[in-house]
């Protein structure tokens, strides 16, 4: 009987010990934690050491969801003290912006100390004038710049309130109707071949270069009457007519406004 009684506790604890070791989550070995599958897009994680050259492109959303592509150069900060101006920079029709962050711009940008961006709508040539608002009253969307000011300034050193602006034909347009409506961060702006404008002048400090084709008679026609609409509210300006004889009218372009951004520079 006693034997029996002592095999019976001997199952009886063997029984448990299997239960606690294979049955009880408690008993079970520390297992290390699974990573989760990451949700973050790779631009939020980027390295931001200013220490380093930041070159990124993407595409945006405009306020009409229409997809707004973009590219952005800042150069590597000589120390941990250095910021950059943002030099914004916008052609009429081009499907890449990338061409204003060519190795000549890239250059400019290291030799001159400002993070480049570029923005392009993606537009049909049906629908280009859609692109920055109703073309009655040349509005624009404010929104896309702000967003991608502060795309650069999660980048890098940059400073928002240090901003210069250089468009062409519809790019033109956003740069001036952009810069009324902030006068107070933009420092200078060089306009060529599209100058309407919709919102209400006022006293600024920032600066202007328009500029028009001479065989481009709406875009002269209103470079002359937002220079008259400068010269009455006090907003200093100037005007630029290309020779329309130069071999290369773009280079002789790039290399004014690079000249009058540089003058106008604030530090």
């Amino acid at each position: 009987m006693a034997k029996t009684i002592r095999m019976i506790l001997a199952v009886l604890i063997v029984g448990a010990a299997f239960y606690l070791r294979f049955e009880n989550p408690r008993m079970e070995p520390e297992q290390e934690p699974q990573p989760r599958p990451s949700t973050q897009n790779p631009a939020d994680t980027a390295d931001v050491s200013p220490l380093r050259t930041k070159r990124l492109s993407g595409v945006l959303e405009d306020r009409d969801h229409h997809p707004v592509s973009y590219h952005l150069y800042i150069p590597q900060a000589k120390n941990e003290k250095e910021s950059f101006p943002l030099l914004f920079c916008m052609d009429g029709q081009a499907p890449n912006p990338g061409g204003f962050l060519g190795q000549d711009w890239i250059d400019f940008a290291d030799s001159q100390r400002f993070a480049v961006a570029a923005l392009s709508y993606l537009y049909k040539e049906s629908e280009w004038k859609l692109a920055l608002g109703s073309a009655k009253t040349n509005d624009v969307d404010d929104s896309i710049l702000n967003e991608l000011m502060s795309i650069a300034n999660d980048q890098g050193p940059v400073r928002n309130d240090d901003l210069y602006l250089f468009g062409t034909s519809l790019g033109a347009r956003y740069v001036v109707n952009y810069a009324i409506a902030h006068p107070i961060k933009v420092q200078a702006v060089v306009a060529h071949d599209g100058t309407q404008y919709a919102r209400k002048l006022a006293v600024s400090s920032t600066h202007f270069l328009l500029s028009a084709s001479a065989e481009n008679k709406a875009a002269l026609k209103s470079t002359e009457t937002l220079a008259s609409d400068f010269k009455s509210v006090g907003v200093v300006y100037r005007q630029w007519i290309p020779n329309d004889k130069h071999p290369d009218a773009r280079a002789e372009l790039t290399k004014q406004a690079r000249e009058f951004l540089l003058e106008s520079r604030k530090d």
